[in-house]
């Protein structure tokens, strides 16, 4: 139905927001006012619609990095205990 249109459109909208980022400089140069009016009604009518999906979006964002954040700090925790292993051995 609309909402899961809507939740497919803000994934969309989310991940060429990302590649926006990467691309601003060469999107200013490039004549991209090609959409239609019907796309800014459009965009209009479902922002209520898609705050909620973003904020969902933000939170699992969130939880993605800490997990990414967690798993470095094991990875560094490992390499540490491989170190501190070494220098034991050379100690001795």
């Amino acid at each position: 139905g609309h909402l899961t249109k809507v939740v497919e459109e803000t994934k969309l909208s989310k991940e060429n927001q990302a590649r926006a980022k990467d691309s601003d400089l060469s999107d200013t140069l490039s004549p991209s006012k090609e959409k239609s009016s019907d796309d800014t009604t459009d965009a209009q009518m479902d922002e209520q619609d898609l705050n909620e999906p973003l904020a969902k979006v933000s939170l699992l964002k969130d939880d993605l990095q800490g997990a990414q954040s967690e798993i470095e700090a094991k990875q560094e925790i490992q390499h540490l205990r491989k170190e501190l292993i070494e220098a034991q051995e050379l100690a001795r």
